[in-house]
Protein backbone atom coordinates (compact mmCIF):
# COMPACT_ATOMS: atom_id res chain seq x y z
CA UNK A 1 0.00 0.00 0.00
CA UNK A 2 1.51 3.85 -0.69
CA UNK A 3 0.91 6.37 1.20
CA UNK A 4 1.21 10.00 0.81
CA UNK A 5 4.44 11.81 2.18
CA UNK A 6 1.77 13.55 4.60
CA UNK A 7 -1.68 13.16 5.22
CA UNK A 8 -3.27 16.73 6.98
CA UNK A 9 -6.30 15.74 9.23
CA UNK A 10 -8.20 18.58 11.62
CA UNK A 11 -5.62 21.58 10.44
CA UNK A 12 -2.89 19.34 11.49
CA UNK A 13 -0.09 18.21 8.58
CA UNK A 14 1.17 14.63 9.78
CA UNK A 15 4.31 13.16 8.30
CA UNK A 16 4.23 9.73 6.84
CA UNK A 17 7.62 9.25 5.67
CA UNK A 18 8.54 6.59 8.36
CA UNK A 19 5.88 4.54 6.70
CA UNK A 20 7.23 4.59 2.76
CA UNK A 21 8.18 1.29 1.72
CA UNK A 22 11.67 0.90 2.31
CA UNK A 23 14.43 -1.67 2.50
CA UNK A 24 16.63 -2.36 5.83
CA UNK A 25 19.48 -4.68 5.94
CA UNK A 26 20.21 -7.02 9.38
CA UNK A 27 22.33 -9.77 10.43
CA UNK A 28 21.23 -13.25 11.07
CA UNK A 29 23.67 -14.62 13.37
CA UNK A 30 25.27 -18.52 12.95
CA UNK A 31 23.30 -20.92 14.80
CA UNK A 32 23.78 -24.41 14.49
CA UNK A 33 24.49 -25.23 10.82
CA UNK A 34 22.73 -22.15 9.65
CA UNK A 35 25.69 -19.76 8.71
CA UNK A 36 25.55 -15.75 9.41
CA UNK A 37 23.69 -14.22 6.35
CA UNK A 38 22.76 -10.59 5.29
CA UNK A 39 18.91 -10.53 4.88
CA UNK A 40 17.27 -7.30 3.22
CA UNK A 41 13.28 -6.72 4.37
CA UNK A 42 11.89 -4.92 1.81
CA UNK A 43 8.95 -3.62 4.26
CA UNK A 44 5.76 -2.39 3.48
CA UNK A 45 3.05 -0.95 5.86
CA UNK A 46 -0.56 -1.01 5.76
CA UNK A 47 -2.60 2.17 6.96
CA UNK A 48 -3.53 0.34 9.79
CA UNK A 49 -0.81 1.70 11.31
CA UNK A 50 -2.20 5.10 11.54
CA UNK A 51 -5.77 4.54 11.63
CA UNK A 52 -8.68 2.56 13.33
CA UNK A 53 -11.55 1.14 11.66
CA UNK A 54 -13.87 1.68 14.57
CA UNK A 55 -13.16 5.65 15.85
CA UNK A 56 -13.37 6.72 19.51
CA UNK A 57 -15.73 9.56 18.20
CA UNK A 58 -18.36 9.70 15.58
CA UNK A 59 -17.67 10.89 12.51
CA UNK A 60 -17.26 10.13 8.80
CA UNK A 61 -14.04 8.25 7.55
CA UNK A 62 -11.05 10.46 6.66
CA UNK A 63 -11.02 9.52 3.25
CA UNK A 64 -9.00 6.58 3.95
CA UNK A 65 -9.31 2.89 2.50
CA UNK A 66 -7.64 -0.36 3.61
CA UNK A 67 -6.23 -2.84 1.52
CA UNK A 68 -9.48 -4.22 1.75
CA UNK A 69 -11.42 -0.94 0.62
CA UNK A 70 -13.08 -0.66 4.00
CA UNK A 71 -13.46 2.80 5.31
CA UNK A 72 -10.43 3.60 7.90
CA UNK A 73 -10.11 6.77 10.16
CA UNK A 74 -6.82 8.89 11.25
CA UNK A 75 -5.63 8.17 14.84
CA UNK A 76 -3.12 10.73 16.09
CA UNK A 77 -2.22 8.26 19.05
CA UNK A 78 -1.47 5.37 16.19
CA UNK A 79 0.24 7.46 14.22
CA UNK A 80 2.49 9.01 17.38
CA UNK A 81 3.35 5.56 18.03
CA UNK A 82 4.26 4.35 14.81
CA UNK A 83 7.55 6.56 14.37
CA UNK A 84 8.73 3.44 16.39
CA UNK A 85 8.45 1.47 13.48
CA UNK A 86 11.55 1.22 12.16
CA UNK A 87 13.56 1.22 15.05
CA UNK A 88 11.40 -1.82 15.87
CA UNK A 89 12.03 -3.16 12.34
CA UNK A 90 15.84 -2.69 12.29
CA UNK A 91 15.72 -4.49 16.04
CA UNK A 92 13.67 -7.63 14.78
CA UNK A 93 16.13 -9.76 14.41
CA UNK A 94 16.71 -9.86 18.68
CA UNK A 95 13.23 -10.29 19.18
CA UNK A 96 11.04 -13.09 19.62
CA UNK A 97 7.53 -13.47 17.58
CA UNK A 98 4.15 -14.73 18.72
CA UNK A 99 2.10 -17.20 16.93
CA UNK A 100 -1.32 -15.51 15.84
CA UNK A 101 -2.86 -18.54 14.23
CA UNK A 102 -3.96 -16.18 11.25
CA UNK A 103 -0.60 -16.68 8.79
CA UNK A 104 0.92 -13.37 10.20
CA UNK A 105 2.93 -13.07 13.69
CA UNK A 106 3.02 -10.50 16.28
CA UNK A 107 6.07 -8.66 18.16
CA UNK A 108 5.07 -6.86 21.49
CA UNK A 109 7.34 -4.04 22.34
CA UNK A 110 6.87 -3.07 26.20
CA UNK A 111 7.22 0.77 25.81
CA UNK A 112 5.52 3.98 24.11
CA UNK A 113 7.39 6.86 22.30
CA UNK A 114 6.58 9.22 25.71
CA UNK A 115 8.77 6.14 27.55
CA UNK A 116 5.70 5.00 29.79
CA UNK A 117 5.69 1.27 29.78
CA UNK A 118 3.01 -0.25 27.51
CA UNK A 119 2.14 -3.09 25.20
CA UNK A 120 2.54 -1.78 21.39
CA UNK A 121 1.59 -4.82 19.05
CA UNK A 122 3.45 -4.94 15.46
CA UNK A 123 1.47 -7.69 13.38
CA UNK A 124 3.32 -8.98 10.26
CA UNK A 125 3.56 -11.43 7.41
CA UNK A 126 6.51 -12.40 5.74
CA UNK A 127 7.05 -14.19 2.30
CA UNK A 128 10.17 -14.64 0.40
CA UNK A 129 11.09 -12.38 -2.46
CA UNK A 130 11.16 -14.22 -5.47
CA UNK A 131 13.48 -11.49 -7.45
CA UNK A 132 16.29 -10.31 -4.81
CA UNK A 133 18.19 -13.51 -2.90
CA UNK A 134 18.38 -13.49 0.78
CA UNK A 135 15.40 -11.35 0.84
CA UNK A 136 11.55 -10.99 2.82
CA UNK A 137 8.93 -9.01 1.77
CA UNK A 138 7.36 -7.75 5.57
CA UNK A 139 4.17 -6.01 5.18
CA UNK A 140 3.11 -4.58 8.29
CA UNK A 141 -0.49 -5.02 8.69
CA UNK A 142 -0.80 -3.42 11.52
CA UNK A 143 0.43 -1.71 14.76
CA UNK A 144 -1.32 -0.29 17.87
CA UNK A 145 -1.15 0.29 21.31
CA UNK A 146 -3.10 -2.29 23.23
CA UNK A 147 -5.53 -1.37 24.88
CA UNK A 148 -8.61 -2.89 26.85
CA UNK A 149 -10.84 -4.56 24.91
CA UNK A 150 -8.59 -5.24 21.93
CA UNK A 151 -8.05 -9.16 21.06
CA UNK A 152 -4.80 -10.18 20.83
CA UNK A 153 -2.98 -13.56 21.01
CA UNK A 154 -2.46 -15.47 24.60
CA UNK A 155 1.15 -15.86 25.30
CA UNK A 156 1.75 -19.26 27.15
CA UNK A 157 5.10 -20.32 29.29
CA UNK A 158 7.45 -19.39 25.83
CA UNK A 159 5.83 -22.12 23.80
CA UNK A 160 4.16 -19.93 21.45
CA UNK A 161 7.20 -17.98 20.24
CA UNK A 162 9.70 -18.33 17.43
CA UNK A 163 12.70 -16.39 16.95
CA UNK A 164 12.64 -13.82 14.08
CA UNK A 165 16.28 -15.50 12.68
CA UNK A 166 14.17 -18.78 12.35
CA UNK A 167 11.21 -17.09 11.24
CA UNK A 168 13.20 -15.83 8.55
CA UNK A 169 15.27 -18.72 7.83
CA UNK A 170 11.97 -21.10 7.28
CA UNK A 171 10.59 -18.10 5.17
CA UNK A 172 13.96 -18.12 2.73
CA UNK A 173 13.44 -21.69 2.40
CA UNK A 174 10.18 -22.52 1.75
CA UNK A 175 9.77 -24.21 4.91
CA UNK A 176 6.39 -24.28 6.75
CA UNK A 177 6.42 -22.87 10.24
CA UNK A 178 4.58 -24.86 13.13
CA UNK A 179 3.40 -23.89 16.46
CA UNK A 180 5.04 -25.63 19.15
CA UNK A 181 3.39 -28.51 20.83
CA UNK A 182 2.07 -27.25 24.13
CA UNK A 183 2.99 -28.44 27.74
CA UNK A 184 6.41 -29.17 26.43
Amino acid sequence: MRHPPNLKHAGIEYDLSHLQQSQVTVTLASHNKNPEIELLLDVRFSNHCYSEGDPKTAGHPHDLLDHNNKPRWFCPDRHRMSLQLPDIIQALHTKKCLFTGKNNWLVVESQNALGTTVNYHVYFNLKKHREIENSLIMYVESAYEKTKGNNAPKRGRGHDRIGFPMLARKTLADKSIKRPPRGR
